[in-house]
């Protein structure tokens, strides 16, 4: 498997969505527009990964989309699509903390899995609370 980390972090703890991105020393100096994976580098790593022989052989079992929280990334649909043209399997990792069935979030997950890829779920503690 091929994992591919498509999101920085987004405060995820406290949010569906990426609101306001809490401050991470490395990161400082990026901007907020430029911590998600964009279609455009996703276009790019598909076809490098077909150019590589060894990153080829990993994807053909499987790509898994991960990151801080992979379903944050408001281009996460149309990412999976591209990586989809690269792989016969799409996974994409979650933590199970989403808010409601109507959050971007949730909705994007949905729209993949309708789309035929898979989820990885992680299940947190906190999840249970509300």
């Amino acid at each position: 498997m091929l994992s591919i980390f498509v999101e920085t972090s987004c405060n995820r703890y406290n949010r569906d969505e990426c609101v306001d991105c809490h401050v991470y020393e490395p990161l400082a100096d990026i901007p907020k527009s430029d911590w998600h994976m964009t279609p455009d580098q996703a276009r790019v790593m598909a076809e490098k990964i077909g150019q590589v022989d060894v990153l080829n052989t990993l994807a053909q079992q499987e790509i898994n989309l991960t990151g801080g929280e992979a379903t944050q990334n408001p281009h996460i649909v149309e990412i999976f699509k591209i990586f989809k043209t690269a792989a016969p399997s799409v996974c994409l990792h979650t933590n199970l903390e989403m808010n409601s069935k109507s959050s971007k979030r949730w909705l994007r997950l949905v729209e993949i899995l309708k789309e035929g890829g898979r989820a990885d779920i992680t299940l947190y503690p906190t999840a249970w609370e509300k």
